[in-house]
């Protein structure tokens, strides 16, 4: 059976979703539910952790959210592969050899490797400077989204992250965060 043009009720504890619309039972929802807890469960300890850890080592919010967009492959997110960054690019898009390869052909060819662990400030940081602005004229002159095909900011990944949080947990980490704003302040210079 299809499924319905109307917006599907909101999944609480205690809806109860049609086998037939929905072609899911109660027992794949419990399933489901119990495999999304678990995980929700490992990135809470993941967290309390990372900012546990922070704290005591002294590091500044920029180091807490590299730490944890590099350890994010931890909760099982699928398509992050196991390889590392390299030091330098293996290719600059300035210095290709064949000058008719279109920025998104290179982004693919020399960066597909790096899907997933990939983001514009490493792009930067390896001297890929001209290929940004060059995706992003070559996407704006044939009307496609840009955004779209180029990796991710490393704020736009972390602010993915922290939307997902708790309540308690984004308190958590503002209060953390006034913590080491206070003790920077309060340090010996």
């Amino acid at each position: 059976m299809s499924r319905p043009a109307s917006k599907p009720p909101k999944v609480t504890e205690k809806t109860e979703l049609p086998e037939e619309e929905y072609g899911l039972t109660e027992t794949a929802l419990d399933i489901m539910h119990n495999h999304l807890v678990s995980k929700l469960e490992v990135l809470r300890a993941f967290l309390t952790t990372v900012f546990s850890e922070a704290a005591e080592a002294g590091l500044t919010k920029q180091d807490v959210m590299s730490a944890i967009l590099r350890h994010h492959d931890i909760i099982g997110e699928p398509n992050i592969p196991s390889v590392e960054l390299p030091d330098t690019a293996p290719e600059l898009y300035a210095e290709r050899a064949n000058k008719a390869e279109t920025p998104v052909e290179f982004l693919a060819r020399v960066w597909g490797p790096f899907e997933g662990i990939l983001h514009r400030e490493d792009l930067i940081r390896l001297g890929e400077d001209r290929l940004i602005p060059s995706l992003q004229m070559f996407c704006h002159r044939r009307h496609l989204d840009a955004e779209a095909i180029l990796p991710p900011s490393i704020k736009t990944k972390v602010d993915e992250i922290v939307a997902a949080w708790t309540p308690e947990e984004k308190l958590a980490a503002e209060l953390w965060t006034y913590r080491q704003s206070n003790a920077r302040r309060r340090a010996p210079k």
